[in-house]
């Protein structure tokens, strides 16, 4: 644990409130920390959002888009939030209120935000960003998938030629089996 200060400004000056701060990545499997999520469509608002664990679609909603209660949706607002989300708002100016789905985020922005990428959705291309993945190895891990179905852990990546103990220690924290 490191304790930080948040600082907040306001007109009659700074304002510190010290706290505890999980250094942890959010997708650690020793204990969870803030959920990283995605808000698209049409809505003012779009960005990535650190919400807390166990956070519901709904609170989402309400923390970002006003509380506007949504009038279709593609998933149960009781749903719980996992990492790498993507809630997309669609017509938010419609009469009853926002459609709303949710789904999961890029390879690319789930890579710079440190968030594992899954082995059995990423392309070459999402491949290649990984530090030790080139051309070559993204297309022997594609080539594989495609040959032996989808990937059932991380750790079938020992699997493909090129990648042994050493390279495969380097590169498991980048991805997940979702």
């Amino acid at each position: 644990m490191i304790t930080v200060a948040l600082c907040f400004f306001r007109s009659t000056g700074i304002v510190i409130i010290p706290g505890p701060v999980d250094v942890r990545p959010p997708y650690s499997d020793e204990t969870s920390g803030p959920v990283i999520v995605e808000l698209a469509g049409r809505t003012g608002i779009r960005g990535v959002y650190f919400v807390p664990e166990g956070s519901s679609v709904l609170d989402f909603l309400i923390m970002t888009v006003a509380g506007k209660q949504p009038a279709t949706v593609g998933t149960k607002l009781t749903d719980r939030l996992k990492s790498a989300s993507l809630v997309t708002v669609g017509c938010a100016d419609c009469g009853d209120g926002p459609d709303v789905n949710v789904g999961r985020m890029s390879a690319a922005k789930r890579f710079a935000l440190g968030l594992p990428m899954d082995l059995n959705s990423v392309t070459s291309g999402d491949l290649e960003l990984v530090p030790g993945i080139g051309e070559k190895t993204a297309t022997r891990i594609i080539d594989y998938r495609r040959e032996n179905g989808a990937f059932r852990k991380v750790s079938d990546l020992k699997n493909i030629k090129g990648i042994k103990e050493k390279k495969y220690a380097s590169l498991r924290r980048h991805f997940s089996v979702d």
